[in-house]
């Protein structure tokens, strides 16, 4: 694709309005008789709730309303429906506030209603909650031990998914021929994703009209939607998602949290617009968390360092209960282990395992990071144990070209690439042995210089997406996403590819995102898929725009339409440009009922799907 835009530098059409403090956050929405809601949090990973004491707080001025676990006891939980990565796994109900017990430090157990947000953080201190502390579980292969503590007892276990993929027989094969063995055990730790913008949500029922509008700083308005209406018990068409600017998200924004809940449950009731905005202490508390893998990796290869056979051990933390992603990450992980390395004889044993820690989630990569941090030390342990340089024994493995399309062990298949000509290039570019005999150097003389080589496969730009271009009377050109960017600068680069696709000015393309109500439906913002999947959904739909606009030039200009060329942002007959309609005059009689042989308007939707 090439034009005046793509591929071009373009200053960022959102940036004006959000580095000047003009952005809408779900923080800046204030409805009229407004309740503020905040959370009594459990300071304990794990504990028994004996009684709750809302007295004090109902007491203070200006609180509305205190609610605990028995007042949502009968809630239906928190959808499972997309949280069901695994089938047959175990997902424990997880209630918007905790019932009988507390399973991680930050889970909450009462939430407070007040008239400003002052007065229901002041209230939240006066809630009296009596614990009876219980030893925390938060070592991921403590819960597999027997005997340990189990954190949902009706299931006698802590393991939510017991995975297999490769062969076993395929590994032990390898393992058989192998000359040498390397092993390595990595544990990579909890991590929190940290948003400029936490989270929030704003919930207005509207009894007259019988639809709630919730305002959510969300990675994935439509599936906010369809989460909101399976809780509540709202059909989707009467539950309207607004996703305003958001201030990043990191994969934590992916998921439907019990405040969210919370917050539209109470309005729902209500009748009044309930807000609920995290501070950061809050967002470490409650987000999903990230990574927090145990895995041990055996590679057997030959002397010259060619992997006959992968063996490993993946232990997940999934934290106390299971939402949206939690079940997506490690999945990831295990079945990318083998990198972008030809390693066909291969078997992994994948657990996922609960902890008195906060639920995990999809984090910048989701589980693909943590496979190639195992696979690549493991590769660096391989290439001293032969002695040679590490660069050697990875290209040794790379997977070529010609393999391509490649299925890996997993079955997992890589549709393209030419990994060992982009690590060659990688190479070059730092002047690779240049920097080795420095590395020598320095060593004799007593300092110590730092190399490190990778390579890193990411599983991206998947599933399917949404858009609308509708070009108005007057030439100017609409177009609403599915996609919901949140940092990106899709409002820019969706509008470069529109102009340059169309033949109009950047500044005649307006993008539409995040609302349900007015977008067509979508999947949202994740993977690093918004610019790819989103874009082609756009290309698709601009490209029939530009096909009716030549069926209407044709009957206009009393043509045949295999006469017709479009460009520029203009239709004209093949080798006699002086015959020619803008874009313009074409919408124009578009929408005046003069064309008969189309159908009125230039609107078109379509769908990219990179699954199908």
């Amino acid at each position: 694709m090439h034009g005046r835009y793509v591929g071009k530098p373009v200053k960022r059409r959102e940036d004006p309005r959000l580095v000047t403090g003009r952005g809408k956050y779900v923080a800046d929405i204030t409805l009229p008789r407004m309740l503020y809601l905040s959370i009594v949090r459990s300071p304990y990973a794990h504990a028994k709730i004996k009684n709750i004491d809302t007295s004090k707080a109902e007491r203070l001025e200006g609180v509305r309303h205190v609610f605990t676990g028995e007042h949502v006891r009968d809630c239906t939980p928190l959808p499972g429906e997309f949280r069901l990565t695994v089938k047959d796994s175990i997902i424990p109900s997880y209630k918007p506030l905790a019932v009988d017990k507390a399973r991680y430090a930050g889970e909450g157990v009462a939430a407070v209603l007040a008239d400003n947000p002052y007065v229901a953080r002041d209230a939240a201190d006066l809630v009296e909650v009596d614990y009876k502390p219980l030893e925390p579980l938060t070592d991921p292969l403590k819960a597999l031990e027997e005997g340990s503590i189990i954190l949902h007892e009706e299931y006698g276990s802590n393991v939510s998914f017991e995975l297999e993929y490769g062969s076993w027989d395929d590994a032990e094969q390898g393992f058989s021929e192998a000359e040498v063995v390397v092993k390595g055990r990595f544990a990579i730790p909890r991590v929190a994703a940290v948003p400029l913008e936490g989270r929030g949500v704003v919930a207005d029922y509207n009894p007259a009209e019988g639809v709630l509008t919730a305002y959510v700083s969300t990675q994935l308005p439509h599936r906010e939607r369809f989460r909101i209406s399976r809780t509540l018990g709202l059909p989707e068409n009467r539950v309207r998602v607004i996703a305003p600017d958001v201030g990043g998200g990191f994969g934590a924004k992916l998921n439907y949290y019990p405040e969210h809940y919370l917050a539209c449950l109470l309005a729902y009731r209500l009748g009044r617009p309930v807000k609920w905005i995290s501070d950061r202490r809050e967002d470490f508390l409650s987000n999903g968390h990230g990574r927090d893998v145990v895995g041990e990796v055996e590679l057997a290869a030959d002397r010259s360092g060619r992997v006959k056979g992968l063996r490993a051990r993946l232990v997940a933390n999934l934290g106390a209960y299971v939402i949206d992603t939690t079940q997506r990450y490690p999945v990831n992980a295990a079945s990318m282990l083998s990198g972008g390395y030809d390693i066909k004889r291969a078997y992994v044993k994948l657990y996922g395992v609960f902890t008195n820690t906060p639920p995990s989630s999809a984090y910048r990569g989701a589980g693909r990071p943590e496979a190639m941090v195992f696979i690549e030390y493991m590769m660096d342990k391989l290439a001293r144990a032969v002695g040679k340089d590490p660069s050697e024994v990875r290209m040794l493995n790379m997977i070529k070209p010609e393999q391509m399309p490649y299925t890996n062990f997993s079955g997992t298949t890589y549709d393209n690439g030419d990994f060992p000509k982009a690590f060659q290039k990688a190479l070059e570019e730092i002047s690779y042995w240049n920097v080795r005999e420095e590395q020598r150097k320095a060593q004799r003389e007593g300092r110590y210089l730092g190399v490190a080589i990778t390579l890193y496969v990411e599983r991206n730009s998947f599933g399917w997406e949404s858009a609308t271009v509708r070009v108005e009377p007057t030439g100017k050109v609409a177009v609403y996403t599915g996609s919901s960017p949140h940092g990106q600068g899709e409002e820019t680069s969706f509008a470069q590819i529109v102009a340059d696709e169309l033949g109009v000015d950047i500044d005649e393309v307006t993008i539409i995102h995040g609302d349900t109500l007015a977008i067509p439906m979508g999947w949202g913002t994740g993977g690093s898929r918004s610019l790819t999947v989103g874009g082609s959904a756009i290309i698709l739909a601009c490209r029939e725009i530009k096909e009716k606009a030549r069926r209407i030039a044709a009957h206009l200009l009393e043509a045949n339409v295999e006469d017709i060329v479009y460009e520029d942002g203009r239709a004209y007959v093949r080798d006699m440009p002086e015959r020619s309609l803008t874009l313009k005059e074409i919408a124009e009689k578009a929408y005046s009922g003069a064309v008969p042989i189309e159908e009125m308007g230039m609107q078109v939707t379509r769908y990219w799907n990179n699954d199908g």
